[in-house]
């Protein structure tokens, strides 16, 4: 049976695992990218930090009482608010669904949830990022109707 709740203290080891597992994967990827195990814990207190600041959430995605996924999204404002025709968006800051519950419709299901409180908060749109070696992220994302918006260009002048 699928559950989906607010993020509980309980919920802590579980998101952890599942933030860690995402940055290893995303540091396969991208090798400048912080070992998983090593900012989990303190990107998770950032994640609520924000989520309780700007009228966000963080969801918990249960299977069986498995952990099977999260999302973390908050309400933003444009800066400068100039520039866009809408000025108030939700920006999902992290989509997990873990291995084995992957292509089983769960990450369209929590963006759904991320969907109705968007509207809840009268944001104009969602906005999402990833990585550009994420092929598998991007096809998704497209796949549940986003579209590239905005390309972003890095330039390393220093190692890490």
């Amino acid at each position: 049976m699928l559950t989906i709740d607010v993020f509980n203290q309980p919920d802590t080891q579980d998101v952890q695992a599942a933030l860690a597992e995402l940055q290893e994967f995303e540091r396969r990827l991208s090798p400048d990218r912080k070992r998983g195990q090593d900012i989990a814990a303190e990107y998770l207190e950032y994640l609520l930090k924000k989520c309780k600041s700007h009228d966000g959430e963080l969801l918990v995605a249960r299977i069986d009482q498995s952990m099977a996924g999260c999302i973390a999204y908050w309400v933003r404002k444009n800066e400068p608010p100039v520039l866009e025709t809408y000025q108030t968006y939700l920006w999902v800051s992290d989509l997990v669904v873990l291995g084995h519950y992957r292509r089983t419709g769960l990450g369209k299901l929590l963006l759904e949830k991320a969907n109705a409180h968007a509207k809840k908060h009268e944001c104009a749109c969602l906005r999402v990022r990833a990585l550009a070696a994420n092929v598998e992220a991007r096809a998704f994302y497209g796949k549940v109707g986003f579209s590239e918006y905005e390309v972003e260009f890095i330039k390393k002048i220093f190692r890490t």
